[in-house]
């Protein structure tokens, strides 16, 4: 483990993480909780502990719905290896409550009534708590209604499962699964997340700006938005599925840390909207497609959204809307980025309305290009004191060029005059590229 440990990491990975069945590889592993479990479990902390493995996913197996099984491993990594991250979970179908009699709560997660126990009091010591599997054509509103509700609960980071952009928007670690040697596989299921593998790449480096977190305040629209779809035999991976029409519902908007009444939608359909104001100070909105009578699609919308006081970073998820980004104040200066590119773009003149960022879908397009058909996903700065930024960066430079002893016009390719320039006029030296 070890050696595949720092192979890993020698491809530039963060390391190991590794699948934990629920028991103990014995022919006695239905016995109750003793001394022998923990013994067998504190020799395999101590195993990666050595192996520097900072990663357990603790799945389904005998004690897998056991919370006392799921605590005494908890309890364990923390004492023995405090740098262990063990992730739990409560096993349960691929989509929610599909098949309750009660109307209210059938397609809904509270209507998976031991299940949602079972989570609630599992997530009290998790670390982090996963949403677990979900079927593909179904899998937005089956993985909103269940992380909306465990982000509510939440003393853990939750684990979102596959859904990118999600996780992204409402402050969820992600559990990958897809690739290009799949995408034949998925998309003859009616899915093509394997087509869509830059969401990956624009979800994790908004990470990087926004990492997951947990806590925080939950609030959920009274409006329900209910998707579905009729799986034909060999339609996906859950045999139960064959021939069967099912209904998945969740909250048209989810909002975490911010005011419900600070996000409004318009469209015919409207997309499932989410929105999350981070720890630190980073924002996120995000629209989700639909699927109607199995037709997966962004439906075409307007979202309104009051950005808070105080924020200056602001991430863009979803396609075939048009985003009005009201700001506390009228900005000096929008840069905007795309989440798997490196060009910045000043979109002051072409995309700000008085104290308002007005991104059309066409905007969001153009900014965000892409080899696949991975949705637009965009990082924009407002930048308050464009010119006290600029001064800095300025000085900077300038105490750079003097530690090398360069003077400007030794600068690679410049083809400088001795002038400073001031193009844009703001009393500033203008940098070179």
């Amino acid at each position: 483990m070890k050696i595949i440990n720092e192979k890993l990491k020698a491809l530039g990975w963060k390391g190991l993480g590794i699948w934990i069945a629920a028991q103990r590889a014995a022919d006695d592993c239905t016995a109750p909780l003793g001394d022998v479990d923990k013994a067998y479990w504190t020799e395999r902390i101590l195993w990666s502990l050595e192996a520097e493995v900072t990663y357990w996913k603790v799945d389904w197996g005998v004690h897998g719905g056991n919370p006392d099984f799921r605590r005494m491993l908890t309890e364990l990594g923390h004492e023995l290896y405090p740098a262990l991250v063990i992730e739990h979970a409560t096993g349960m179908s691929p989509v929610n409550a599909f098949d309750h009699p009660d109307a209210a709560l059938r397609g809904r997660y509270m209507g998976e009534e031991h299940v949602a126990a079972n989570a609630r009091e599992v997530m009290a010591f998790s670390d982090v708590f996963r949403s677990y599997d979900v079927l593909n054509a179904l899998c937005i509103p089956t993985t909103l209604d269940r992380v909306g509700t465990l982000l509510a609960w939440s003393g853990a980071v939750v684990n979102g499962e596959d859904e990118c952009y999600v996780n992204a928007v409402l402050g969820c670690s992600c559990g990958v699964m897809r690739s290009h040697y799949c995408q034949k596989e998925i998309n003859e299921v009616g899915d093509d997340r394997g087509f869509r593998l830059q969401e990956v790449t624009a979800a994790l480096r908004w990470q990087r700006l926004a990492p997951p977190f947990a806590g925080g305040k939950v609030t959920y629209s009274d409006e329900v938005l209910f998707d579905n779809r009729l799986y034909r035999a060999g339609d996906s991976w859950w045999g139960c599925a064959d021939g069967r029409e099912l209904t998945q519902g969740a909250p048209a908007v989810i909002a975490r840390n911010v005011g419900i009444d600070t996000l409004r939608v318009e469209g015919a359909v409207k997309p499932f909207v989410a929105a999350s104001l981070h720890p630190n100070g980073a924002y996120s909105v995000g629209v989700f497609p639909r699927v109607i009578n199995g037709y997966h699609h962004y439906p075409e919308s307007i979202l309104y959204c009051e950005i808070p006081e105080g924020v200056t970073t602001v991430g863009v998820f979803g396609e075939n809307c048009e985003m009005r980004l009201r700001l506390p104040e009228i900005p000096a200066r929008v840069l905007v980025q795309s989440l798997i590119g490196d060009e910045v773009t000043d979109c002051t003149s072409s995309l700000v309305s008085g104290d308002t960022v007005v991104l059309t879908a066409e905007d969001m397009k153009t900014l965000f290009t892409t080899d696949d058909k991975t949705a637009p996903a965009l990082v924009l700065e407002n930048v308050k004191k464009p010119r006290e930024v600029k001064e800095q960066i300025y000085q900077q430079v300038e105490k750079c060029k003097e530690a090398r002893r360069m003077r400007t016009m030794e600068m690679v390719g410049d083809g400088d005059d001795g002038c400073e320039h001031d193009l844009d006029g703001d009393g500033v030296p203008d940098m070179e590229e």
